[in-house]
């Protein structure tokens, strides 16, 4: 009788748990979508402005937002206690380091990417780093944070690979032409587990906004010297180059990255990366509905089979045990 007893009141506490990551799943999706659209407003900005101008706009549109709600937090919290925060003793040298790291690594792969656009199409470039992408941050999750992966996540895996592959296959084969913005796609593709991990090992002790707040100012600042010694304009000239780098940084930036930074609260990076796939089938869609890109039977496909591997995903996350060896 007692046993029942305690398997009843433990019971909220798994539906809670439960409950939890089914929404941090659900938040993740949403700014995977979110993140979709980025292409769209790059190759407009990209008509107007530079790929790197892009990113800088980009980047501190999206500090600014973040600095004034760190900036209303802090005085809100103020107002409520006039003890002084103990997170103050985590900001060290090091610290400090690993900010400028992670800041360094985002805006970089943001410029790789963005510069990618413009020598491929949308569909191949986001979908050849989709397809590296997954690998590599299960290799480095098991590495650094031992996350243990089941073989669902596995079959999910390759399937979305296979996938991804087969989107961008056709482009790629188009043109020798193009080889040039797979490769920016292809170093982008590794600077982004990078980013995820890192920011997956930040998170056990810094706030997520102030992480994007970092991440964000130390990309713009890092992305502003490249500006001054290439020349090229800083901001746009049009309503809607302005119009295309603000709905950039707030809908991509703030909302998508910001919902995928979240998230690594509660999901491993590899789990992240995976149903990030959703990305390229939203970039995929929105290049042929927007900006008219051809979108054949096969990538039609390849993007169904992306989905199915990302479902055997999300449901094997549930069975998955992080933080212990992988067996």
């Amino acid at each position: 009788m007692r046993n029942q007893l305690d398997k009843l009141n433990q019971l909220p506490v798994e539906l809670s748990d439960k409950q939890f990551k089914f929404i941090s799943v659900g938040l993740l999706v949403l700014g995977a979508v979110s993140m979709g659209f980025a292409p769209i407003f790059i190759r407009w900005s990209e008509s107007e402005i530079s790929a790197a101008a892009t990113i800088f706009n980009r980047l501190w549109i999206s500090s600014v937002f973040f600095g004034t709600w760190i900036g209303f937090s802090l005085i809100r919290q103020h107002n409520l206690s006039s003890k002084p925060s103990p997170t103050n003793n985590l900001y060290t040298l090091s610290a400090w380091g690993l900010f400028f790291l992670l800041g360094i690594i985002f805006a970089a792969r943001q410029l790789f990417w963005a510069k990618s656009l413009t020598q491929t199409s949308v569909a191949s470039s986001v979908a050849i780093i989709h397809a590296v992408v997954p690998l590599l941050t299960a290799i480095g999750g098991w590495i650094i944070f031992r996350h243990r992966v089941k073989l669902q996540f596995v079959v999910g895996m390759i399937i979305s690979i296979t996938g991804a592959i087969a989107i961008s296959f056709q482009d790629f084969s188009v043109s020798t032409n193009e080889l040039k913005g797979d490769f920016f796609s292809l170093i982008s593709a590794i600077l982004l587990p990078c980013y995820l991990l890192l920011m997956e090992k930040l998170l056990t002790q810094f706030a997520t906004k102030t992480l994007v707040f970092l991440c964000c100012a130390i990309g713009a600042a890092t992305t502003l010297p490249v500006l001054l010694m290439t020349g090229d304009n800083l901001f746009p000239v049009s309503w809607q180059g302005w119009f295309s780098v603000i709905s950039l940084a707030l809908i991509c930036q703030v909302l998508g990255q910001g919902l995928i930074a979240y998230s690594l609260n509660s999901l491993s990076s590899s789990t992240v990366a995976m149903i990030m796939f959703v990305d390229p089938v939203i970039s995929t869609i929105s290049a042929w509905l927007i900006l008219g890109e051809q979108i054949s039977l096969i990538k039609s496909i390849a993007c169904l089979i992306v989905l199915i591997g990302i479902y055997l995903t999300i449901v094997g996350q549930y069975e998955a045990t992080i933080d212990s060896p992988l067996t």
